[in-house]
């Protein structure tokens, strides 16, 4: 298609879908940063300080100034795009290979129901795709072709990576349900002391 995927992809399709993407995309973003100043103020008014009263305007006021310099130093290096650096480009890649990290929580989120969820399932899908994460990472940064062909989806730019995505999605969930049937024959230890 050419351009940008993410513009052509939806705009391929018309006018209506391209609305309906770029929509889904601001809310995700907005609930992203949400929690992003939510914490920023919390950390630096409220968690630093170690106080668990009421908050003050003097609390208020410092989680504020907290949030607009994170707004500016977050924002720096995407502005790097518009002046030809590297830069820009780099923190783009690092949300993808943030997402690849994250996609592990889709099983935990998802199959929680399931008997036996508890930690063993939650280490088992969460922790290889931190490790994923950190072979993609590698692979951008270094240019070493890590992950086999044979793991590749497709064919082009992306291959690579929506085949690690969809096999470690793979992995997590077949891991969480290891961790279920691990927390099922383990003896889980009472939390009830029993009288001496």
């Amino acid at each position: 298609m050419g351009g940008n995927p993410s513009l052509a992809m939806p705009a391929s399709f018309g006018i209506t879908m391209l609305l309906v993407v770029n929509a889904v995309m601001l809310t995700s973003a907005c609930s992203t940063l949400g929690s992003t100043f939510a914490s920023t103020a919390k950390l630096t008014a409220r968690d630093w300080s170690s106080e668990n009263d009421v908050p003050t305007e003097r609390q208020l006021t410092t989680g504020r100034k907290a949030v607009i310099v994170i707004v500016v130093q977050g924002n720096l290096p995407l502005f790097s795009l518009y002046l030809g650096s590297e830069v820009g480009s780099a923190v783009i890649a690092a949300t993808t290979i943030s997402g690849t990290m994250v996609m592990g929580l889709a099983p935990i989120f998802i199959l929680t129901f399931l008997p036996g969820a508890g930690h063993w399932s939650f280490h088992s899908a969460f922790w290889p795709r931190i490790v994923f994460g950190i072979i993609m990472t590698l692979e951008g940064a270094m240019g070493l072709q890590i992950v086999p062909a044979w793991a590749d989806i497709g064919v082009g730019k992306y291959a690579d990576n929506l085949g690690v995505n969809l096999w470690g999605v793979g992995i997590s969930t077949i891991g969480f349900l290891i961790g279920c049937e691990i927390e099922l024959i383990i003896p889980k230890k009472s939390l009830v002391a029993t009288p001496a």
